[in-house]
């Protein structure tokens, strides 16, 4: 056993049997670790270096072996064993990759490794020429010519070497239709590129000196790829083989002293003597050694090269130590990539949390993402946007899952970011609310002079696009309202409007609102939803357990929260939309203005912008008024006090209308009195005015009262004031039964089987990893 030669320092023997069980992990397949890759063109000796160097004779026909990737695992042992196995490659779907995992077996007198080998070819659906006594050697029309799939021939004797070992198809040139086309030649490069560039594999570079060595494509494309990485010549260990067909002796000795102008063809070069093919099948592996070693000897022009650079023996003792340093420089991204694999399994060991099968530990589950979602929204809807410090022991500069912020920082720009922020968003929704019920929440807007008595000062496209107040003269209006008055008459005395008329003409006016409020409390619902979906995702991350407990829960306390907040909407629709008298009785109580004013004042008359005189003029029918007003009643005047402001209202009128015709004082829509254009002295648009008066008196004060009702006890305390309580909290979690419970946070199919795998892989992971740093502790 002694005298067998080894590519792995018996030291690593250990190291290298936790890499093999980490490469058979689905979990770390991606992971580069140490291997030695062979790489070559067709027909360059690969196959007998390597049957020199495994120590033992394997099927090399070019039909056979050079079709897909074939990687030796070989450990010496008292008892002989041997396997095979497929890996699948990265071209296979799911469930190609799920049969091909099940191929393989023990090797036996009764099923060889040709066997094997063939029927390996036969799965993987590669061409395969070799006649067998069955005469299903044939590959069909469909059939492969290449597959990227690794054979994997794990093998235990007591006369072999410790090597683990990669053999890639040779790389070739010139494409043969039916045999290797174009698109198997592009599969090569691919393939060979690929474990190239890994910073794993260690290369052993096989090239033969029939041919000059600057036209192999093989070295066309170690050069290319040492312009990404320069560090690849370090990498590789290069190989000569058939010395004894050397097209040219001196390029050869030339490259085995170095002296060679490509950087890349500066590494550690090795000549060895291949076994021609009557030898092969006529010499043991210990005469090939000694034909070999009697070549070098017996050739003088070979006698110069250094014993270490030359013969099978040379070589094995240059690739293990090789294979020693490049294990030791590669150890510490090695454990880094494991410690990774390691954490990402534990997190979804923590999602598959084994409590869920029993309810204490559904409900435990449910208790902590609900506290989370509380304090989420308790401060989103406070306006209090604080993250809470990890609780987790880590060390400084380290982060894991709970150090992630829910809030965002201060120039956060992401629209996820300013959704966390649902109290700015609803103060926005409300001042523009207010904006919109002040703009447009009228049907008519009276003009005066051209010009609205209110203007819109908002620039958001939402409210452009809403209908704007219909504008309207004074005179035109008063004529309007006089028109429909008598339609709603009752039981009020002649020339006096209907308490109807009063509230149909306030319930006109105000109509836009349930327009407006309904779009309104749409836009803070949205905000709402878009915040409590971010919410539950940073206080749930498994996504089915929280698709399972936003429809359960959530969706249905929202809905309810929301329809309570629209039917208060409604409840403040009706109160406001007819002018309730407990509007007018609030508005008794203010200072009250001089008699004119109060009659008069709030209804604008075109008068505000005339010159001085005008206005002397225009206060002229006023004063007269009072004054035949105070007359009858200091005479007695048997009106009652019910007709005392239309008898009032009637004598200004009268003498307004005198006044003005007279004078032709301009009425300030464009015309003058008298002209037909403004006031008519009728008794029917006087009551007209009268209703549009108290309608007007109130409707300001009804309208900021609406608009704060909705602000302030729907949005603020029916909904955010409601959230961090009504939708999900660990009381209510603790409220459902346990079927309700299990329907939301039991253990779903299939998932105490993933929960089991995933612990074995991560037991396996983690001796995997105490090797990798206690090994690191001796070497490092």
């Amino acid at each position: 056993m002694n005298e067998t030669q080894d590519l792995i320092d018996p030291g690593q023997v250990s190291l290298f049997d936790a890499i093999d069980r980490l490469g058979r992990l689905a979990l770390a397949r991606n992971i580069e670790y140490p291997q030695l890759v062979v790489v070559g063109n067709q027909s360059s000796g690969k196959s007998s270096v390597l049957e020199a160097i495994a120590r033992f004779h394997f099927p090399v026909s070019e039909e056979l072996c050079t079709r897909f990737p074939t990687k030796l695992i070989l450990r010496r042992s008292e008892q002989l064993h041997e396997r095979v196995f497929i890996e699948p490659g990265p071209s296979r779907t799911a469930q190609e990759r799920s049969m091909l995992t099940e191929f393989g077996g023990a090797v036996t007198d009764s099923v060889p490794l040709h066997e094997w080998m063939r029927r390996a070819s036969v799965a993987l659906g590669v061409m395969y020429s070799v006649d067998d006594d069955a005469g299903s050697g044939a590959a069909s029309a469909s059939s492969r010519q290449l597959a990227d799939d690794t054979l994997v021939i794990e093998k235990h004797g007591p006369d072999l070497p410790i090597v683990n070992l990669v053999d890639l198809p040779g790389v070739f040139e010139v494409a043969e239709e039916g045999v290797q086309d174009e698109a198997s030649r592009d599969m090569v490069s691919r393939m060979v590129q690929g474990y190239v560039r890994s910073q794993g594999n260690l290369i052993l570079l096989v090239t033969t000196a029939r041919s000059t060595l600057y036209n192999l494509s093989v070295v066309r494309m170690m050069q290319s790829i040492s312009q990404e990485d320069p560090g690849l010549v370090g990498r590789i260990v290069g190989v000569i083989t058939n010395p004894d067909h050397a097209s040219s002796i001196r390029e050869t000795l030339r490259l085995l002293r170095g002296h060679s102008s490509s950087e890349v063809l500066r590494c550690k070069w090795h000549v060895v003597r291949n076994q021609n093919g009557t030898e092969r099948l006529t010499e043991t592996l210990a005469q090939r050694d000694r034909t070999e070693e009697e070549f070098f000897l017996s050739n003088k022009k070979w006698r110069d090269v250094p014993s270490h650079q030359k013969g099978i023996s040379a070589l094995k003792n240059a690739l293990r130590d090789a294979f020693r340093e490049h294990t030791r420089a590669a150890l510490p991204c090695l454990i880094l990539e494991v410690q990774a694999r390691i954490d990402s399994i534990s997190h979804r060991l923590t999602d598959l949390d084994a409590s869920r099968s029993t309810d204490v530990g559904r409900r435990r589950l449910l208790v902590g993402i609900a506290a989370k979602f509380q304090d989420f929204t308790c401060k989103a809807c406070s306006g209090v946007y604080e993250n809470e410090p990890c609780k987790k022991l880590h060390a400084v500069g380290t982060t894991c899952r709970e150090c992630e912020p829910f809030f965002p920082a201060f120039e956060g720009k992401d629209a996820s970011d300013q959704d966390k922020k649902l109290r700015a968003n609803i103060r926005a929704l409300n001042k523009a609310f207010a904006t919109a019920m002040l703009a447009d929440g009228k049907t008519k807007e009276v003009q005066v002079a051209g010009k609205s008595t209110r203007s819109s000062s908002s620039s958001d496209d939402n409210i452009s696009a809403r209908p704007k107040p219909e504008p309207v003269g004074l005179s035109e209006f008063e004529s309007w309202v006089a028109s429909w008055v008598p339609n709603w008459s009752a039981k009020e005395p002649t020339g006096e409007a209907s308490e109807s008329a009063y509230h149909r003409l306030f319930e006109y006016q105000s109509q836009k609102r349930r327009l407006i409020s309904s779009k309104h409390l749409d836009a803070v619902w949205d905000v709402t939803g878009r915040f409590v979906d971010l919410a539950l995702a940073a206080a749930c991350p498994d996504p089915d357990l929280r698709s399972t407990l936003d429809q359960r829960l959530i969706k249905p306390a929202l809905r309810d929260l929301e329809m309570r907040s629209h039917r208060s909407v409604n409840d403040l629709l009706y109160c406001h939309a007819q002018g309730g008298t407990g509007f007018y009785d609030a508005k008794l109580n203010a200072k009250k203005a001089p008699r004119e004013k109060r009659a008069f004042g709030n209804i604008p008359a075109g008068r505000g912008n005339q010159q001085q005189e005008d206005g002397v003029l225009n206060k002229l029918p006023g004063i007269i008024a009072k004054a035949v007003f105070q007359n009858l009643a200091s005479q007695g005047s048997p009106l009652g006090p019910a007709l005392l402001d239309p008898v009032q209202d009637l004598v200004f009128r009268t003498v307004q209308g005198t006044i003005q015709t007279a004078l032709q004082v301009p009425d300030g829509s464009g015309g003058t009195a008298g002209s037909g254009t403004y006031h008519s002295n009728t008794a029917q648009e006087a009551t007209a005015r009268r209703v549009i008066k108290h309608v007007e008196e109130n409707y300001e004060t009804s309208l900021v009262s609406f608009v704060g009702y909705v602000n302030a006890l729907v949005v603020e305390s029916g909904i955010l004031r409601e959230l961090p309580t009504a939708i999900f909290t660990p009381v209510i979690v603790m409220l459902q039964d346990d079927d309700v419970i299990t329907s939301i946070a039991g253990e779903r199919e299939g998932d105490a089987k993933r929960r089991e795998r995933d612990q074995r892989d991560l037991e396996e992971l983690c001796l995997v990893m105490e090797t990798l740093e206690n090994y690191a502790m001796r070497r490092i």
